[in-house]
């Protein structure tokens, strides 16, 4: 069936087309495309490669956590109407910014990258490459997005669990790394699949009941999905950076990948 022009005039008809069009996204089957995703499920990505993903994904951690904050700033009439949603996403946020520790994800990251050998200043002097920043800057249209696409891409954000759940999993069973190592995996399988990916999902439900998701939202918001569905364009939500990152390093370092 053609996707372009679809219709939701409803919270459930919406869910059923999502539910249904997501049923075989990547990180829910474990199957991502690219010599990196391959290599490291196989356990046979160099530990080298490893830790400069780490420093990499440091950088992915802080500027997604950057680009949140907007969601507080865009819609400060709506917050005013209706705190009840304002609390509820001010809560999803501050989580993002502040759990376990103070500084949030990142620093619980923090205990990961240094089983690799990263000091704090290897982290925090780390620059982002470029596909990494075409993939973030897909992050900006929060600055533009109604807020039923937002909710829509929460949504989204839950898938993200399984990938934390198959990355851990990997890394414990082909990489021996220890469970302490591995707290901000464990923590994302958790926070993602039961509290970010429902807490989107309440969001657009409210919206709904608020009659706030309007004709115009419905592309947005089937554009949401298939952005993350596709994954092949730097500025599309499920690009894989990692795989860009990975490949260069092979031509750089071509010894470690042989071993």
């Amino acid at each position: 069936m053609e996707a372009k022009g679809l219709k939701f005039p409803t919270y459930e008809s919406f869910k059923i087309w999502f539910d249904e069009k997501t049923k075989n996204y990547r990180f829910k089957t474990g199957k991502q495309p690219g010599s990196f995703h391959e290599d490291f499920a196989n356990g046979k990505a160099p530990l080298g490669f490893l830790k400069e993903w780490a420093r990499q994904n440091y950088c992915f951690i802080q500027l997604t956590n950057a680009n949140w904050v907007w969601i507080l700033v865009n819609y400060q009439d709506l917050w005013r109407r209706e705190p009840d949603l304002y609390d509820s996403v001010a809560s999803k946020i501050g989580s993002e910014l502040s759990s376990p520790v103070p500084g949030g994800h990142g620093r619980c990251f923090v205990q990961y990258a240094r089983y690799f050998g990263l000091t704090d200043d290897d982290l925090f002097t780390a620059k982002p490459i470029l596909e990494m920043e075409a993939r973030i800057n897909s992050s900006l249209v929060f600055r533009s997005q109604s807020p039923a696409q937002t909710a829509v891409r929460m949504m989204m954000e839950g898938f993200v669990g399984y990938a934390m759940k198959t990355r851990a999993k990997i890394l414990r069973e082909k990489y021996r790394l220890p469970d302490e190592a591995l707290e901000f995996f464990d923590m994302h399988v958790q926070a993602d699949l039961e509290e970010h990916g429902p807490e989107g999902e309440d969001l657009l439900k409210r919206l709904y009941e608020l009659d706030l998701v309007k004709q115009d939202d419905y592309e947005g918001m089937e554009r949401q999905v298939e952005l993350a569905l596709d994954g092949t364009q730097p500025g599309n939500q499920g690009f894989s950076w990692q795989n860009v990152l990975y490949e260069q390093f092979c031509r750089d370092n071509p010894e470690e990948r042989s071993l």
